[in-house]
């Protein structure tokens, strides 16, 4: 058709057909329809399905090299290209059927090939097939696509060849195409100097036009998504190629420069980012496998590549992604030994490092990293600088974690010192120092001074930023979880509700900062015993975080988590025992065995074995807990003396009334002497101490216990709290038992009107003071009106909280007894948490 071979060598034409009869076939790697014309059809030969693929290889080798599953994990290496797979079932055929001679091919089996692609890619894949030595061989897999270049090349496309290039430099993964490939930074390298907008597109559609590279417009899809890709065999065989090997640094120093670049364009916490972010994850470590020996790369090189690896580790640890954060920064460690440990660079590697040590709970081993990182940090910028106030931050944030508050609020109180000097008092840098002081005070149980001084933090974000500002939203959630702690349900309902709506109008519904805000209102409705609304509430934000971030992310575990606590409250304790279970299993694989998110499922799932009834089960549970959390917080940290509490509550519902009391004793006074005589942990324990008291007869020392515990949360929580109501009701009830009938009557009174009032008529704190008074009724003779109150009881228990839920049985039990004249009821909540 054309003479001299021009047309072979891709310069030369055809003459239109369109007339003649028969077909004409001409197979190409130009499927550009400039090259061919508006006569002629173009057909793709794509790379096969999978299933196609496997029976082409199966057909070549057949069972004699392995099953039909190896041959399918054999196919899937080689992405189903036919030349790939004709060369590796000719060469397995071959040897299959040949004896295992000394010398001869190892490689004889679908596994062997798949294992040896990765270290002899070149000599499998170009190399003929045994006993197929003949002349019309045809060009090898990794020829086929130089060829093409090679065409580019005379065509006058000299940019295509250094583009393939440095495309196989990147990842193993779509390349964002407006992320990555800047044309003005290309332009300034040395791979591509001078390289137009233009002459870059005619390269990548050339590539295109060749199958090297497919562009890829997702559906609805903006110009930040349009992705190139590129078959793993071509990117493989792309690496091999002598002249990229001769100039690694060069392109190796361009890829870094790109990812960097990319990279500082973008808000590691930003939604509105996290797109771009998914597309330029998988190349932000690439650079680190481009820089060969650390020791003798160049300094920008190493710079670059540890800051690209940094910015994207730090992304995946935001996003949840921790394994692969992981696996980023110990592909930094031996670049980061190279450096020196005041390497600017280094440090921020490290930080992270240490970062995601803390959230897998390996706290000791992070606190070692970040002093570590504190004492380079100190020794190369100075003690008053910024990066210095930025790596105390991080100390102070872990020892939080740790349960050392007095420790953390002297460092928030020293970073807050030097970037309001450095800052100045509204910068929110400064502020969220400042706002770690608050957290300190308020973990520490000094709720009215942590609200005062979030209050002021609130004005000081609105002052400086506005009120829709995400920080100042952040500030006004901090607010509602104080007024949540204190006990003030009805305000931080309120606060969180607004704060919600103001989140969804700036933020959007499915931004994390609105997400957490729906979680903690779905924690107030519980509280309040709105449960069916709470149920409701953790549901939604459980579909929305795992269709946001996954179902294994930290954040929808604790969806989860809180909607197990629901499941519990409504008295469904089946399937609330299996959503623990199934979260608990969840955090240990995501996070292991001991760390303290872990722990607190555990320590819940024995709460709710406790309740079910299964005490031995729970004092183990407890017991274990208690051993994790000593070695991993210490005796002394607020959640190991919680779980201690629980195991001393456990010997009391076993009737181990005496070690029960030594050990509520024993850890009354650890939390006196560690969290302070009015801390709302230490409380709780004298409020179980004071049920004990009461359940051993013992009432004048139990009223005398409630009466205190009275005066302390009325002080620190407010009359209004929840755990204030509870203890006056267990005192109401002491002076029942003693007999003081009418004093009882009154208190019980008072106590139920506080409780409509602060938690709602439908609560089970409020249903369980009538409970406990429709008993005095019947201890008076009341009868008729004890009736009515334990029917009115029954019939809300049976709404609020299930058929099967225990307090509900047992305002079914004192209705039976009161009709058949049995006995007085009991208590339902006798020898029940008081805390």
């Amino acid at each position: 058709m054309a003479p001299y071979g021009r047309l072979a060598e891709g310069r030369g034409w055809i003459r239109p057909a369109a007339e003649l009869p028969g077909l004409v076939l001409i197979t190409s790697r130009d499927s550009s329809p400039r090259t061919w014309g508006p006569w002629a059809t173009l057909h793709s030969v794509d790379a096969l399905e999978e299933d196609d693929a496997t029976e082409v290889l199966w057909d070549l080798a057949g069972e004699r090299a392995g099953s039909r599953e190896d041959a399918r994990l054999l196919t899937r290496r080689l992405g189903g290209l036919p030349l790939a797979l004709r060369i590796a079932g000719s060469h397995l055929a071959a040897a299959s059927a040949f004896p295992a001679w000394p010398g001869t091919t190892t490689v004889r089996t679908y596994a062997d090939y798949r294992v040896a692609l990765d270290e002899r890619f070149a000599e499998l894949l170009d190399e003929r097939p045994p006993g197929r030595q003949g002349s019309n061989y045809s060009v090898p897999v990794t020829g086929t696509w130089e060829l093409s270049l090679d065409l580019l090349e005379r065509r006058g496309i000299v940019q295509a060849r250094p583009l393939m290039r440095l495309l196989c430099c990147l990842g193993e993964a779509p390349v964002p195409l407006l992320g990555l490939l800047r044309p003005d930074r290309l332009a300034e390298s040395s791979v591509l100097p001078g390289v137009t907008p233009q002459e870059l597109y005619t390269a990548l559609t050339s590539l295109a036009d060749f199958g090297l590279v497919e562009l890829h417009t997702p559906r609805g899809g903006d110009d930040h998504t349009r992705t190139l890709l590129m078959h793993p065999l071509v990117r493989d065989a792309g690496r091999l190629q002598r002249d990229l090997a001769e100039h690694m640094r060069e392109y190796a120093a361009v890829v870094a420069d790109l990812v960097v670049c990319a990279t500082a364009e973008l808000s590691e916490d930003d939604p509105a980012d996290w797109p771009r972010w998914r597309l330029l994850l998988p190349h932000c470590d690439a650079p680190l496998a481009l820089i060969g020996d650390p020791y003798e790369a160049e300094d920008d090189l190493v710079s670059k590549a540890l800051r690209a690896a940094a910015a994207g580790a730090r992304h995946l640890i935001r996003r949840g992604w921790l394994d692969r954060a992981e696996e980023v920064l110990g592909a930094c460690e031996p670049v980061v030994l190279a450096c020196g440990p005041r390497d600017p660079d280094a440090l921020e590697v490290r930080s992270a490092a240490a970062h995601l040590l803390q959230l897998r709970g390996r706290l000791a081993a992070a606190e070692t990293l970040v002093r570590s990182v504190l004492e380079d940090t100190r020794a190369l910028f100075g003690d008053g600088s910024g990066e210095t106030a930025d790596a105390r931050y991080a100390l102070a944030e872990l020892l939080c974690d740790r349960g050392r508050p007095a420790e953390a609020e002297v460092e928030y109180r020293s970073v807050y010192a030097t970037r309001r000097t450095l800052l100045g008092e509204r910068d929110p840098q400064t502020l969220a120092a400042r706002k770690g002081v608050a957290r300190m005070s308020q973990q520490r149980g000094l709720l009215a001074e942590a609200e005062e001084e979030h209050r002021l933090l609130l004005d000081a974000y609105r002052d400086a930023l506005g009120d829709r500002h995400p920080d100042t939203l952040s500030a006004r959630h901090d607010t509602a979880q104080v007024l949540h702690e204190r006990g003030m349900f009805r305000q931080a309902e309120q606060e969180l509700r607004e704060t919600l709506q103001v989140c969804a109008d700036v933020l959007g519904e499915r931004h994390p900062g609105t997400l957490a805000v729906r979680h903690d209102l779905a924690d107030v409705l519980r509280d309040r015993g709105l449960l069916v609304e709470a149920e409701h509430e953790f549901r939604t934000v459980l579909r929305l975080r795992a269709d946001a971030y996954g179902e294994d992310h930290p954040e929808t575990v604790a969806a989860r988590h809180g909607l197990a606590t629901v499941l519990r409250d409504r008295g469904w304790p089946g399937d609330a025992e299996t959503e623990f279970r199934e979260v608990f299993e969840v955090r240990r694989r995501l996070l292991g065995d001991m760390h303290p998110h872990t722990l607190v499922v555990r320590h819940n799932l024995a709460d709710l074995l406790m309740e079910r009834g299964q005490l031995e089960a729970a004092e183990t549970e407890f017991r274990e807990v208690y051993a994790a959390r000593r070695e991993v917080l210490g005796e002394h940290h607020l959640l190991t003396l919680s779980v201690r509490h629980g195991a001393a509550h456990v010997l009391h519902l076993r009737g181990r009334t005496d070690r029960a009391e030594t050990e509520y004793r024993t850890v009354l006074a650890d939390c006196v002497q560690t969290l302070g005589p009015r801390h709302p942990g230490t409380l709780a324990v004298r409020h179980n101490l004071a049920d004990l008291l009461k359940d051993q007869g013992r009432l004048a020392a139990a009223e005398q216990e409630f009466r205190e515990v009275y005066e302390a949360r009325r002080t620190v929580l407010g009359e209004q709290h929840l755990l204030t109501l509870s203890v006056r009701h267990g005192a109401a009830h002491v002076l029942h038992l003693r007999g003081h009938v009418e004093q009882a009557e009154a208190e019980y009174r008072t106590v139920l009107t506080d409780c409509v009032e602060t938690l709602g008529p439908r609560h089970p704190g409020t249903l369980s003071v009538r409970h406990n008074l429709a008993g005095l009724l019947c201890l008076k003779g009341e009868l008729a009106a004890a009736e009515a109150e334990f029917t009115e009881v029954r019939d809300a228990c049976q709404e609020v909280l299930g058929l099967r839920h225990p307090r509900t049985l047992a305002a079914r039990e004192a209705l039976a007894r009161l009709r058949s004249e049995d006995q007085a009821p009991r208590d339902p909540d006798s020898a029940a948490t008081g805390s």
